[in-house]
């Protein structure tokens, strides 16, 4: 299915359904989403159209007032649909409503703020999915620059069921920072600061796709760019130690992790059937290649 833009935010699919909105950027300015102008500050943006459903943004806001500023920039889509899965890899699996534990649930925390989370917890930086198993819809940061990679990610729930992706430049971990294992600590945030005349400018992906397994919407449009990333003597290794266990030894279900580039998720997955050993060099793996796998 090919997907296009058709007009200054809107993306549809080629049936003519419309799969999202992207929104005119705009900035955190004192503890308030406003707009560029009202902070004294202009955003321009451009799009490129990379085919196969993914699309490059760029970003640049100048300042334009005779005064120094300080504020967070923020690029958003709200979807046109109602998800019925969505993920932020390595954070969040639909919310992990599952067990015990103190990870973060939801899209809201307890205190009714969005969850918002740094790069650096994503194996791609600031991911964020929303999908139906017709369609999915993908927001990252791009990783040509620190600039652009050091950012942050939301999904926040919007009018009628749809769904906000967010994400932030630079990065906040809000409205706590999970510090240790079920442990949190204070919030973390970090701001831009343009002087007159200064500009700044952050490159992100928004990547549309039909989803070939439910729940997988963009794994299989990542594959080859994926697996180009990780050297062969390391997919001979992952392939060593799957191809010895049931569970896990399908390609889609290989596939689906490595794509994703949760080799953490792909060790933990197979954690009941995997050695000691092998589940160190899965992680270890995970360790090699976190925040390295991006698309081009």
């Amino acid at each position: 299915m090919k997907f296009m833009q058709k007009d200054a935010g809107l993306f549809t699919a080629e049936d003519g359904r419309a799969v999202c909105r992207v929104k005119e950027p705009f900035v955190e300015l004192d503890g308030r989403d406003v707009s560029a102008a009202e902070a004294g500050l202009t955003v321009s943006r451009s799009v490129s159209d990379c085919g196969d459903g993914l699309f490059l943004f760029e970003n640049t806001v100048k300042n334009t007032s005779p005064e120094e500023k300080t504020f967070k920039l923020i690029f958003e889509l709200v979807t046109c649909y109602a998800p019925t899965h969505w993920v932020i890899p390595c954070v969040s699996y639909n919310g992990n409503e599952w067990g015990e534990g103190k990870e973060p649930k939801g899209m809201l925390a307890e205190n009714g703020e969005p969850w918002i989370h740094p790069y650096d917890r994503t194996p791609i930086p600031s991911c964020s999915v929303t999908e139906t198993e017709a369609v999915a819809v993908a927001l990252f940061a791009s990783g040509d620059s620190p600039e652009s990679m050091k950012s942050s990610v939301s999904v926040r729930p919007a009018e009628n069921g749809t769904v906000s992706q967010r994400i932030y430049w630079p990065v906040t971990e809000a409205p706590f920072t999970y510090c240790d294992n079920d442990k949190y600590t204070d919030r973390c945030d970090d701001y831009l600061t343009l002087a007159p005349g200064e500009s700044f400018t952050a490159r992100c992906y928004l990547l549309l796709s039909e989803p070939k397994w439910k729940n997988y919407g963009i794994t299989d449009s990542q594959i080859d760019s994926v697996l180009n990333q990780i050297d062969e003597q390391d997919q001979e290794t992952i392939t060593n130690i799957v191809s010895d266990h049931v569970s896990v030894s399908s390609i889609q279900e290989v596939q689906k992790y490595v794509a994703s580039g949760d080799l953490q998720g792909l060790a933990e997955y197979a954690e009941s059937e995997l050695s000691d050993t092998e589940k160190q060099e899965l992680t270890d793996l995970a360790v090699k290649y976190k925040n390295q796998i991006v698309l081009p």
